[in-house]
């Protein structure tokens, strides 16, 4: 059994931190230059996600906060909900209550919510667009 890769990246408010950075007490630290020495600097306000340990369809790592795309696929025909070809877009979300990632709906999708985000066949049909943090 392969063990799941644990990782994170932080949101700085303007890009994303992949690595060089730790926690402490739900705050975000790095190391910065000042002068001839490194000081510890808390950065309170960053945002912290959580690699879900899966892949897009393109070996992008999908992220908590990362949004997905896909069309629902039987066979070789694409099936959607009222046959409609529009493509799926869902937020992946941490759930607390139940120690899972799952699909939320993006804001113009209505209230369903809660399915759970899993390997299997998904991985070669969805693909990250964005994110909650940028705009597509």
């Amino acid at each position: 059994m392969k063990n799941r890769q644990i990782k994170f990246r932080a949101w700085d408010g303007k890009s994303f931190v992949p690595e060089h950075f730790f926690v402490r007490d739900g705050v975000v630290y790095t190391f910065e230059p000042v002068g001839d020495y490194m000081d510890l600097v808390a950065h309170k306000n960053w945002v912290l996600v959580e690699f879900t340990g899966l892949e897009d369809k393109n070996g992008k790592e999908i992220y908590e906060g990362d949004i997905i795309e896909w069309r629902l696929k039987q066979g070789q025909e694409y099936i959607q909900s009222n046959d409609d070809p529009t493509p799926l877009r869902k937020i992946i979300a941490w759930n607390d209550e139940e120690g899972r990632f799952e699909f939320r709906n993006t804001k113009n999708e209505g209230n369903q919510s809660g399915y759970t985000f899993c390997k299997g066949n998904f991985e070669s049909m969805a693909e990250v667009i964005g994110n909650i943090y940028e705009k597509l």
